[in-house]
């Protein structure tokens, strides 16, 4: 038996349903909690699987095969995240063992971005007017659009599969790419908004919604728009606004437990567009450390606690938006090229004072960046005086010191 350090309640067996990168913090957190850690992916050399007290390899999409394994070790809890593809069977399992999570027929909903546009524009969430669905490249009729379009999967994630078209001749390639990209084979089309990109956690409690950050985000380049930099903001006016936007979203969709991500974007007219919707904590560092470090705020062991029910409602009222950690995180996108020679890490670390997390080799290709899955790792910038220039000219100096073949 296990004892959590929240309430004092004795418990068994935590699945996380994922074991990346990523997912590996939630795992060495619960584990430091004291709960005994069974993680679940299909990658066998997953990092996550170095922390856990068991693992198995599976496909976390298969979600019938991931409950066989949970009755098999009779588990106390299944939380995941950073990830889409594992959250419907975090649901399905917590439904079919009477487990906490959100509801299954709400992250149904949820993982279908054609729905929740749907569901946005009938109850007035935000004022996106224009979206269609698509499965059949060959009855599209290209005249029916008004573009610039925004295409992207009906159930992606990581910024994976989407495209700007700003002309007829390409629609049909990135509806294509979307499809490529989508475990359905569909495709969302909607108008393509231009504004300040910005990032909402927030965390659901019987139907109660805490916003923990906001965090202003910085994105590639045109045509493939994917995160790059996040920076954790106060809640001045203009969080106010998003703050009304965000409860009125997660309330509307239904969302009643756990995390909640958010991606939305202001117009230079001051309208807010909810661009993005994932029941599960933000990935990117936002979960691991942005929340936890700008917000002085156990993120990852509220998220454990309360898959076994155990809730501490003060860990969430003592949040004071206007006062935060500095913190700044870049995604490292690097020059693309096959690794020759590995800079000095903990040179480049001391000198800049920031923390950096890599997944290079000798011998690993680089892929120029074009979505999550491209990322060669992240920097974190703590200096409160020079914390963006501090980032910059680290990532500047990792980039230029790697040698390539």
């Amino acid at each position: 038996m296990y004892t959590s350090l929240f309430g004092g309640k004795k418990l068994k067996k935590i699945l996380i349903i994922g074991a990346g990168f990523l997912q590996s913090f939630l795992i060495e957190r619960a584990k430091q909690l004291g709960y005994y850690t069974i993680a679940l992916d299909k990658n066998s050399e997953s990092i996550g699987f170095k922390y856990s007290d068991k693992y198995y390899i599976a496909d976390i999409v298969d979600k019938v095969k991931c409950l066989e394994i949970a009755k098999k070790e009779k588990i106390d809890a299944v939380i995941t995240g950073a990830t889409d593809y594992g959250v419907l069977t975090v649901s399905f399992i917590a439904e079919k063992l009477n487990l906490k999570a959100v509801n299954y027929e709400t992250v149904e909903l949820v993982k279908n971005k054609y729905r929740v546009r749907k569901v946005f524009f009938e109850n007035k969430v935000d004022e996106l007017e224009h979206f269609h669905e698509i499965s059949d490249i060959e009855n599209l009729k290209e005249q029916e659009f008004k573009l610039p379009l925004i295409v992207k999967p009906i159930d992606g994630s990581g910024s994976k599969g989407i495209t700007k078209v700003i002309d007829q001749q390409t629609l049909r390639e990135a509806i294509s790419f979307a499809l490529d990209n989508s475990i359905e084979k569909k495709a969302l089309m909607e108008s393509f908004i231009s504004g300040e990109e910005y990032g909402v956690e927030s965390f659901v409690y019987e139907g109660e919604v805490y916003l923990l950050g906001i965090l202003k985000k910085k994105i590639t380049r045109e045509p493939f728009y994917a995160e790059v930099c996040h920076e954790i903001l106060p809640n001045n006016k203009t969080g106010k606004n998003i703050e009304r936007v965000v409860k009125k979203a997660i309330n509307t969709l239904g969302i009643d437990f756990g995390s909640v991500n958010m991606d939305l974007i202001i117009t230079e007219l001051g309208k807010i567009v909810v661009i993005d919707v994932g029941v599960r904590m933000g990935g990117n560092l936002i979960g691991s450390h942005i929340i936890p470090i700008g917000k002085r705020l156990d993120y990852l062991g509220l998220i454990i606690n309360t898959a076994f029910n155990d809730f501490d409602k003060s860990l969430l009222e003592k949040i004071d938006f206007n006062k935060f950690n500095p913190i700044q995180t870049r995604i490292l996108t690097l020059d693309s090229g096959i690794v020759k020679e590995l800079p000095n890490v903990e040179l480049i670390e001391k000198k800049y004072a920031v923390k950096i997390f890599h997944n290079l080799y000798k011998g690993k290709e680089i892929n120029e960046y074009k979505n999550n899955l491209d990322s060669s790792g992240y920097i974190i910038s703590f200096d409160n005086n020079n914390i963006g220039k501090n980032l910059n000219n680290a990532f500047k100096e990792f980039n230029k010191s790697i040698v390539r073949y």
